[in-house]
């Protein structure tokens, strides 16, 4: 089906991504836990241990208060993500991969114009300079069916039709 009906899907918090990054969490804690009471080191060797764990634990809270918010949006041609956490919300171009799929919700990988021409001048293997702000760089999205059950199946089916293969045309 290349002609998916336009759609347009908010993204937001994701129940599964929460409980992925709470399990990840609790079985850390779990094994720091049981490592610093079963190994016999000395202090030094557990407080690295304990500084990793708060380090990885501090990520981790961060990424679970700091979702991905926005809005999706197929117009039957090309993906247009608008931020929702930027004053000027204008839509960004780009396409849209299904990394994911489990009926209920999908992973997907949006990654901008930008992103493709800049890949493109760098080469496959260069890398942007560390440190260096990446406007243009693929964002990660967890949507859910609970979100807008009315709009889901029209989502999947633009998501499942471009799947990110169209040709590309040479200017």
């Amino acid at each position: 089906m290349r002609n998916a009906p336009s759609v347009s899907y908010p993204v937001g918090r994701s129940f599964l991504r929460t409980l992925i990054h709470g399990l990840t969490l609790a079985l850390m804690w779990l094994v720091c836990g049981a490592w610093a009471m079963l190994a016999r080191t000395d202090e030094g060797d557990l407080g690295i241990v304990l500084l990793s764990c708060l380090l990885v634990t501090v990520v981790l809270v961060w990424a679970l208060l700091r979702p991905t918010r926005g809005r999706l949006r197929w117009d039957g041609q090309d993906w247009f993500w608008s931020d929702a956490g930027r004053a000027a919300a204008e839509d960004i171009r780009g396409q849209l991969k299904v990394r994911l799929d489990w009926q209920g919700g999908m992973l997907l990988e949006f990654m901008p114009q930008q992103a493709e021409a800049a890949s493109t001048a760098l080469g496959q293997d260069a890398a942007p300079e560390r440190g260096a702000a990446l406007p243009w760089r693929s964002r990660w999205l967890w949507v859910e069916q609970v979100q807008a059950p009315m709009y889901w199946n029209a989502l999947r089916r633009a998501a499942w039709a471009d799947g990110g293969h169209r040709p590309r045309v040479s200017a």
